[in-house]
């Protein structure tokens, strides 16, 4: 199980192109995240599918980590 992130690109990516789909929304689309970061997504709606989609936004570490020899060698 995965839990939730504060900015799930992927996620905004897909709400986008929902909202874009049922007419709610057209590109750019402006998409706040738990994190409080406000992401865009733009797109082309070429009917039957949607191209050229670019997510722009900030990045920012929340996290690093150290991967030893001991974690990946079998």
């Amino acid at each position: 199980m995965e839990g939730e992130t504060l900015s799930c690109g992927s996620g905004v990516v897909a709400a986008a192109i929902a909202a874009g789909r049922q007419g709610m929304a057209a590109s750019p689309v402006a998409c706040g995240t738990k994190s409080g970061v406000e992401l865009s997504v733009e797109f082309q709606d070429e009917g039957a599918t949607f191209t050229h989609v670019r997510l722009t936004g900030d990045a920012r570490e929340v996290y690093r980590g150290e991967l030893t020899e001991e974690a990946w060698k079998a």
